[in-house]
């Protein structure tokens, strides 16, 4: 079990929230998008695994997670690239094992716009390189 989550903060105001959830065989991924009037949409994303990239390994637990993501959201036109950001030092153990929890950055286009900002990543399990 593996699952990646991201929070994008969009310069039109609108609030990104990218998922990607892997269980065995069973992969899902999707993204919510809170729009600053309060409505919100739900998209499909490919899976981020298909754009990953630069592995990290922890020295601490051993696990490797990417640092670099391609990210794309058809129905919202929106490919962004997604990276890590700050130290290598932003595993966390504990609760549910050992996950990532770091500082990222992210350019793209969303909804045909030009975009980039800060966000965060979360992952939790083993990514095999």
């Amino acid at each position: 079990m593996r699952w990646t989550w991201m929070d994008l903060i969009l310069p039109s105001g609108d609030k990104l929230a990218l998922w990607d959830a892997v269980a065995g065989d069973s992969e899902s991924n999707w993204a919510t998008v809170l729009h600053p009037d309060g409505s919100y949409d739900v998209a499909a994303v490919k899976p981020l695994a298909d754009g990953v990239d630069r592995f990290w390994t922890s020295p601490s637990s051993g696990k490797s997670c990417p640092t670099r993501w391609k990210v794309d959201i058809p129905a919202l036109k929106t490919p962004l690239n997604v990276r890590l950001t700050g130290t290598d030092g932003q595993e966390l153990t504990g609760g549910f094992g050992a996950r990532l929890e770091a500082t990222a950055s992210f350019a793209g286009r969303y909804e045909g716009a030009q975009v980039s900002g800060k966000n965060h990543v979360e992952m939790v399990g083993h990514w095999p390189a």
